[in-house]
């Protein structure tokens, strides 16, 4: 009897456990990934962008970059153009690695993943972190870069 039960939980923690060390695999390998390349678009994109206060962005089909904000309107939210502007030479490859981006405490915060209850993980870029980000923060990715993990869509 005893046999058997330790056999169904280990039938039933072996995925658990397989899952646990894909997902830190996938999360190392994609900070390496970010170092290489995403970091230094990002510290090159955020000079241009640290100026404007906005929710999000969306690439254009001519290369250039629309700044958003999203205002409550009649039904849900609208959203409102900030700016449309060209990005660097340098920062091209941030629609490469970054899934959306918006200005977060005196910084930028490049999207890399949105979770199902909608926390954003990604790279910030800033001068120095601020303090309520501190404990989002899983590592420091360089001069002026942290990776910030599962921040609230909403944060302030």
């Amino acid at each position: 009897m005893r046999v058997e039960f330790r056999k169904r939980r280990a039938v039933f923690l072996l995925p658990l456990v397989l899952v646990c060390l894909f997902w830190h695999f996938h999360e190392a390998g994609e900070r390496t990934r970010l170092l290489d390349e995403g970091v230094p678009a990002a510290l090159c994109a955020a000079e241009t962008l640290k100026g404007y206060e906005f929710d999000g962005a969306e690439r254009l089909s001519d290369g250039r970059w629309r700044l958003y904000r999203r205002e409550p309107g009649a039904v849900g939210s609208r959203r409102v153009t900030v700016a449309v502007l060209r990005l660097p030479e340098g920062a091209t490859a941030v629609a490469e690695h970054f899934r959306d981006m918006r200005s977060l405490r005196g910084g930028v915060f490049f999207a890399t993943a949105f979770s199902w209850d909608t926390e954003w993980s990604g790279v910030y870029v800033a001068a120095s972190i601020d303090e309520d980000l501190r404990p989002y923060c899983a590592a420091k990715l360089g001069e002026g870069a942290w990776y910030l993990a599962f921040v609230p869509f909403g944060f302030p």
